[in-house]
């Protein structure tokens, strides 16, 4: 089937990287995440550390790692060209959302405590 489509048509390495082309991922094939080429800024550092900080302090699933929380946030952070701006603006709403979670638990822990429950 891929020798039917031309001259246009997609190198035939593989289902994975024929899938990965049409899920748009062909643009990242080329980075390295651990590239020795790549480094991180002392801001990027920061946001990162404060991502993991502020999810680690409202997950209600214990046994997450703070340290594992900034590497996932750092390949997340990769995934976004480590655009610090964009990479924030993408993940804010969720650590928010968790964060209001979190805090409507503990009410809800606080109010079944009180009256005895």
């Amino acid at each position: 089937m891929p020798n039917q489509l031309g001259n246009h048509s997609l190198s035939t390495q593989g289902a994975a990287a024929i899938a990965g082309h049409f899920l748009g991922e062909a643009s990242y094939s080329t980075l390295e995440y651990y590239s020795a080429a790549r480094s991180r800024t002392a801001a990027a550092t920061f946001v990162l550390a404060m991502f993991a900080k502020a999810v680690s302090s409202v997950n209600l699933a214990r046994g997450v790692d703070r340290d594992e929380l900034f590497e996932r946030y750092d390949v997340k952070l990769w995934s976004f060209n480590d655009n610090v701006a964009l990479f924030a603006l993408a993940t804010a709403p969720s650590v928010a959302i968790l964060a209001v979670l979190y805090a409507s638990f503990r009410g809800v822990e606080t109010i079944r405590s009180a009256f005895g429950l």
